[in-house]
């Protein structure tokens, strides 16, 4: 299936009270400096006609090039699950000083990148695995959330209000891991966080917990957390 690709442009900044500081504290600058124009100084990047003339003679780089196109002209990029499990990849546009001359690079980079089905996926498959996306697609059933959190290392309580939150460890060898292998971990997450935003998916969990968690008397909460010999060899 083609991947619709949505224009997303940033709400204009709130200007200062004082004219001499407009828009100088609502953005950064390629240097992370605070700035009226959202990252790198366009007036100097190179033009976008030698960057379209080069993406077209590119082949196997052409993903990694595109991005950095864009990135090179300010645009992010990044790939939208909503819940009904459409994808949509988004162009990211800042609203500040730039705007005019950004707007035209992303509109060359945009035909670029429409031109062909190929090209387009490409930059779609290379975009996601690179961990830019959102997952809003919700787990099929409670069961199904609460087994995929705890294969990741979490753990998830209920407290004796009827209420549930959730503990996951921090792993220093999970950011190298989740880059190799395409941001699993964070999908997990996503996707987790979307089923709890469901109406009464959380009271479901807390049920759930209650049911198949251990009670912890000093407390008074249930704990839900994957066997100790699934957690160490999942790490």
């Amino acid at each position: 299936m083609m991947t619709e690709i949505q224009r997303c442009t940033a709400k204009a900044p709130v200007p200062s009270l004082n004219e001499n500081r407009r828009g100088r504290e609502c953005f950064l600058d390629e240097s992370g400096e605070p700035s009226d124009r959202a990252g790198p100084d366009l007036t100097t990047a190179e033009p976008i006609e030698d960057v379209i003339s080069r993406l077209k003679r590119a082949r196997s780089t052409f993903p990694m090039e595109f991005i950095q196109a864009c990135r090179d002209s300010g645009i992010s990029l990044h790939v939208m699950y909503w819940k009904d499990g459409t994808k949509e990849f988004r162009v990211g546009y800042a609203c500040d000083v730039q705007e005019d001359i950004r707007r035209a690079r992303g509109d060359a980079l945009e035909a670029i990148l429409r031109s062909t089905d190929r090209r387009r996926e490409s930059v779609v498959e290379v975009v996601e695995w690179l961990g830019w996306f959102v997952d809003n697609r919700p787990f099929a059933s409670i069961e199904e959330a609460a087994d995929q959190y705890l294969a990741i290392g979490g753990r998830i309580l209920a407290d004796p209000d009827g209420g549930c939150t959730e503990a996951l460890s921090f792993d220093p060898q999970v950011p190298d891991l989740e880059f190799r292998e395409g941001y699993p971990r964070r999908r997990v997450l996503h996707r987790y966080g979307a089923t709890l935003r469901q109406k009464g998916a959380r009271e479901q969990m807390a049920e759930l917990v209650k049911a198949k968690g251990a009670f912890r008397p000093g407390c008074g909460w249930y704990v839900l957390e994957a066997p100790r010999q699934s957690r160490e060899s999942g790490s």
